[in-house]
């Protein structure tokens, strides 16, 4: 909730930035802040606080605030104008495809990642893994392991580590995303303007 706050907040106070300065210096910062949050979350571990991970979810949700509003705003000034009825429909259509099949990539990327963590774990695991899981950022002790012989606790560690693991995996993905993101914005053009009905006009009946 305060994420989606924060970027619903920052859309207006996007679009009147970009009347100032146009798409593609707002855009630029936009994406430069997701991605610092986004290589943040890729170090995320079972010992970051609650307000520690809503404070980095916020940052990058005021980041998409940033980019959202200039780059669809210039995506329309750039349709001739009796297009823009139809450009504004696929906007919004590609805007919810796209959304949802990066949450299913995102998705089956941790999923696998996970399996795959827990698989090598589960091989590997012994005995003396109990002394050893401080490691991978946690203490058995925070979890109740005290003994060698407490194995059931120890797999339900190394299944939250596989976790972890799997996050870390997503995340790295999403920063991949972001980066090319961020250089595709480079090419966007300067301040943009609609431009008069005519020449568009003779465009859409050529």
């Amino acid at each position: 909730m305060p994420g989606a706050l924060v970027t619903a907040a920052l859309m207006p106070i996007s679009g009147a930035l970009f009347d100032k300065f146009g798409a593609r210096p707002i855009a630029i910062v936009g994406f430069l802040v997701m991605l610092l949050a986004s290589i943040l979350l890729v170090n995320l571990n079972f010992n970051w606080t609650y307000s520690a991970i809503m404070l980095v979810y916020v940052i990058r949700s005021a980041g998409m605030g940033l980019t959202m509003m200039p780059l669809r705003t210039a995506g329309m000034n750039a349709v001739p104008l009796p297009l823009v009825n139809r450009a504004s429909a696929l906007q919004n259509t590609l805007s919810n495809v796209a959304g949802s099949v990066g949450v299913a990539i995102l998705g089956t990327v941790m999923t696998t990642h996970t399996n795959l963590s827990l698989a090598t774990y589960m091989q590997n695991v012994s005995v003396q893994s109990s002394q050893n899981i401080s490691a991978y950022g946690l203490h058995p002790s925070v979890y109740g392991i005290t003994s060698q012989g407490d194995m059931s606790q120890l797999m339900s560690v190394l299944g939250q580590l596989a976790f972890q693991n799997g996050l870390r995996a997503a995340f790295i993905v999403a920063v991949i995303v972001t980066v090319i993101a961020l250089i595709a914005t480079l090419f966007v053009g300067k301040k943009q303007k609609m431009v008069g009905s005519k020449e568009h006009h003779a465009v859409a009946f050529e």
